[in-house]
């Protein structure tokens, strides 16, 4: 029996949300798929300018991703099934049966190129309730250039599933056994408490990038400024290199001109370099790490903070979108704040349109919040048991078994019809014009160096 071929196209090497969430999937479908009867083919892509090399030879279930990449820079038959993970603008419905796997967008509106690039797929599958809701409501009308009528309307018509991003509890899982690297970092801090910020600080001014790192910042310095005692603030960004370092200490340097230099700022530290899984869990786990707090305006899923809810310790993080899959209420303390237009310096095309609106947490609220937490983080022990215990339900077992039956429901049990399709031309793979050998030899040589910068006062002083 000839086998089938499946493809499956994904920034499944590279250090970013995409990057993890594109692993765990495809080491899924590889338990799902029988061997005997398909024949996977992985074809590798980029993601932004976020670094190359986090699949890992050593590790059995990643060094299988490796030795199935595309062995040739271009696709030459049609494959049976196609599986296609980035943002809806770039699905290529390629396959005999094409599936598009996206976190989707992070604001109340869907744009055109979202909306067409999901119809043109047989199946779409995001990671949570809220993404479902925007791709699956969002209705564009066509209207007549010339007469200014209403022709009709263009939404997507093809079925949306929810699978969420699931945590691998054999390394994400409550600790008091901390990475050396981890220990050489933050056991020199002399503040015993440190708020903990995971994310890239993206395009726009201050308090209009996605995730609102300006504002966590601000919001911190003015709740715990001039105190005797005071708690630090960790950020642990997408800065991978001395040039992203260098431009985010620009960017605090910017929100400390809005206080009087006679002002005694807590302290902020920037964790600047990739950490490998094993050592964020030890991040998260770290005594000094007693908190995590994010303003986002809104998340496809948020899976750093699914992440860190295995902890036990306390989340603040806004009180919209993705993360309220597998954060309820009662288990975080969700920021409240409303819904308001995107500012023009935030639209990125296609991707954050400006007829959209995202959360804007309320910022008094969330500092006295921060401020609660600070002095009250015993009272928040049973929130975190809570929210550790629902963690359970969002492992990658479950997605493995959720993945499984919306592949079968979808693609195996159904006859899929033979077609002589138009195949569009897959992008060539300029880094995989090598042999497998030196691709699985270099992604050894990729991680970036780690270390941590203290802003203290109006200078940047290492440590």
């Amino acid at each position: 029996m000839n086998k089938k071929t499946c493809i499956f196209q994904a920034p499944i090497d590279t250090f970013s949300g995409y990057g993890n969430h594109s692993r765990d999937l495809c080491k899924s479908l590889f338990k799902i798929l029988p061997e005997s009867e398909y024949e996977i083919v992985i074809i590798p892509t980029m993601w932004g300018n976020t670094a190359w090399g986090a699949l890992n030879k050593n590790k059995p279930d990643e060094l299988q991703i490796l030795t199935h990449f595309i062995k040739e820079p271009q696709v030459k038959q049609q494959p049976d099934l196609f599986i296609q993970i980035t943002i809806p603008s770039e699905f290529q419905p390629i396959g005999k049966y094409s599936i598009g796997i996206t976190a989707g967008t992070e604001t109340s509106l869907a744009s055109i190129e979202f909306v067409t690039g999901c119809d043109q797929m047989d199946l779409n599958i995001v990671p949570s309730q809220f993404t479902k809701q925007v791709l699956g409501s969002t209705r564009w009308t066509k209207k007549n250039t010339q007469t200014g009528q209403i022709e009709g309307e263009l939404f997507c018509k093809k079925p949306i599933e929810v699978l969420f991003e699931g945590l691998n509890t054999e390394i994400y899982t409550k600790t008091t056994e901390i990475n050396p690297v981890i220990k050489s970092l933050l056991d020199p801090i002399p503040e015993d408490f440190l708020f903990l910020t995971v994310g890239h600080w993206l395009k726009g001014d201050l308090g209009q990038d996605r995730k609102d790192i300006g504002n966590v910042i601000k919001v911190f310095y003015e709740v715990f400024k001039n105190r005797s005692k005071q708690p630090g603030l960790l950020l642990k960004l997408g800065t991978n290199c001395e040039v992203d370092k260098d431009f985010t200490l620009k960017r605090i340097k910017e929100i400390k001109k809005l206080f009087n230099k006679k002002d005694n700022l807590p302290q902020v530290y920037l964790l600047n370099g990739n950490l490998l899984d094993d050592e964020m869990n030890s991040l998260y786990n770290h005594p000094k790490i007693k908190s995590m707090v994010s303003f986002t305006h809104g998340e496809g899923f948020g899976r750093p903070l699914l992440e860190f809810s295995v902890t036990g310790k306390p989340i603040l993080v806004s009180d919209w979108s993705g993360q309220k899959d597998f954060l309820p209420n009662g288990n975080a303390i969700l920021l409240k704040g409303k819904l308001e237009k995107i500012h023009p310096s935030a639209v990125w095309d296609t991707i954050l349109i400006k007829e959209s609106s995202w959360f804007r947490v309320d910022y008094e609220y969330a500092g006295v919040k921060m401020d609660y937490v600070y002095n009250n983080l015993g009272k928040c022990i049973e929130m975190g048991r809570k929210q550790t215990n629902n963690a359970k339900n969002f492992t990658l077992e479950k997605m493995t078994e959720k993945f499984e039956n919306i592949i079968k429901n979808y693609y195996i049990n159904k006859q899929i019809a033979e077609t002589d399709l138009f195949i569009p031309q897959l992008p060539k793979l300029t880094k995989l014009n090598k042999t497998m050998d030196q691709l699985i030899n270099e992604n050894d040589e990729i991680k970036s160096n780690i270390d941590i910068t203290k802003i203290e006062g109006f200078e940047d002083v290492k440590i």
